[in-house]
């Protein structure tokens, strides 16, 4: 019942992403005086659970909403300085709440939607974040080509990043945290080590837009999804480019891609709205 309810709601925000503009707003806020019902929250661009699964944030045009899975219901609305927030992430603990937005921005927010931390810095919409797994630092990446690490207790900038030579639209950490993987527009990977900011490796094969990075549970392999319609594998010790997976059918943009826990399948999902799984084992 709640995995049920859980594509419910998913499917739901997909949805909501085609209700006109002017009907998809928060009737908190801006519901006209003498009107009684308001279809839509507003047009979803990034989602996230939170870690033990109870609550769902969904990054929109009108802030970020954040349910309880379980029921459903809107717990809170938090509005932000962005038109629209593109990337909304839980900490591993489930305590802090980071998204970032068309204003520039990271913020950084406590269990019960307070703000407490606007880090400034990006010069540019910031399109990525993500947190460290031990929490205490945030990444994120965006418009200005840089990739930014904050202290997610003081707000200071920790580390600048540099390199890309266009937009940083994905950044992740392995699961131990020393190492950071980010892709952006201009077709390549990029693998670092966030401490120090060394540029260890550069990996090439997408011929488009990288979309989205991210690692395997064990912290081995690499994976990538691009406009060019590709998924690639890469063993991360040597940079190897191992497989490349692309949709038979018929081909999409790859949005988005996600190990399964035990690390044997990947998906990723396209802008066709197909979602596809591989085995991964079989070339791993």
């Amino acid at each position: 019942m709640k995995i049920l309810l859980s594509l419910i709601l998913v499917i739901l925000f997909m949805i909501v992403g085609f209700i006109p503009t002017n009907l998809a707003q928060s009737p908190q806020l801006l519901l006209p005086e003498g009107v009684v019902m308001c279809l839509g929250k507003g047009r979803s661009s990034d989602i996230h659970y939170s870690p033990d699964g109870t609550r769902l944030a969904v990054g929109s045009n009108t802030g970020i909403w954040i349910y309880d899975v379980h029921t459903g219901e809107e717990l809170n609305l938090l509005t932000t300085g962005s038109e629209t927030v593109l990337s909304v992430r839980f900490s591993p603990d489930g305590k802090i709440l980071a998204s970032g937005g068309d204003d520039n921005n990271v913020l950084l927010w406590n269990i019960k939607g307070k703000e407490f931390h606007t880090l400034v810095g990006h010069t540019d919409w910031v399109r990525s974040v993500a947190f460290r797994p031990d929490g205490n630092v945030v990444a994120s990446g965006g418009d200005d080509k840089t990739i930014r690490l904050w202290d997610t207790k003081t707000g200071r900038q920790l580390q600048l990043l540099t390199g890309h030579t266009n937009i940083v639209n994905s950044i992740a950490f392995n699961p131990d945290g020393r190492i950071l993987a980010s892709g952006g527009d201009d077709k390549t990977i990029r693998v670092w080590h966030p401490q120090t900011g060394t540029l260890l490796y550069m990996l090439k094969g997408h011929t488009m837009s990288v979309r989205s990075v991210t690692f395997s549970p064990d912290g081995q392999f690499l994976a990538s999804g691009s406009a060019d319609k590709t998924i690639r594998l890469w063993e991360l010790e040597t940079g190897k480019e191992l497989h490349y997976f692309a949709g038979r059918l018929r081909g999409g943009v790859y949005m988005s891609v996600a190990f399964s826990p035990d690390g044997q399948i990947l998906a990723g999902g396209n802008d066709d709205g197909m979602v596809l799984l591989w085995d991964v084992t079989i070339v791993k």
